[in-house]
């Protein structure tokens, strides 16, 4: 399910988390409810959601009080920002959606995962900041690709066709 939400507060900097009111779930009394909400950004895309901007929500595992930001509805092209450069990547919470999800102008998690890969190779660095997770369908310790860095195993994840998607945190 996904449905509008609307932007109540901004986060402070260095985190992702926004305050959103959802109206669906707002009862007779008109009795506003607040959610933390994670928001999915695009590589190279951080902010460009302002208070009282209308955004579209999912929600991570199908549960119903933990919304997930995954676009924004635009009221004109110039509030559009889906066409800035895609340079990195910063993931900091887990947040688990189909690879079919798409975002903003039909990019989707397999575009994002696609363009971080491609950026790795171009410059040799590791595009993960210490802490984010690295997602991939390949069991093998992320250091083998990014050397110079260690990794933590956290976990897998199977998704609803059975592929196993490892998940790896980034220690140094």
């Amino acid at each position: 399910m996904f449905t509008k939400a609307l932007i109540v507060s901004i986060p402070e900097e260095g985190s992702n988390v926004y305050k959103v009111r959802i109206p669906l779930f707002e009862d007779t009394t008109g009795t506003e409810v607040i959610y933390d909400a994670l928001c999915c950004h695009a590589p190279g895309i951080f902010g460009g959601l302002n208070t009282g901007d209308c955004v579209y929500v999912a929600f991570e595992d199908a549960k119903l009080n933990i919304p997930v930001i995954i676009g924004k509805l635009y009221i004109n092209e110039k509030d559009d920002y889906s066409k800035g450069l895609f340079n990195n990547l910063s993931v900091k919470n887990l947040a688990v959606l189909p690879m079919g999800t798409l975002f903003g102008n039909g990019l989707s998690i397999q575009n994002l995962y696609d363009t971080v890969q491609y950026l790795s190779a171009q410059d040799g660095q590791c595009p993960y900041a210490i802490g984010d997770i690295y997602y991939t369908t390949i069991n093998v310790n992320p250091t083998t690709k990014y050397s110079g860095t260690t990794w933590t195993d956290f976990g897998t994840t199977t998704t609803s066709t059975g592929n196993i998607i490892y998940n790896w945190r980034r220690d140094s």
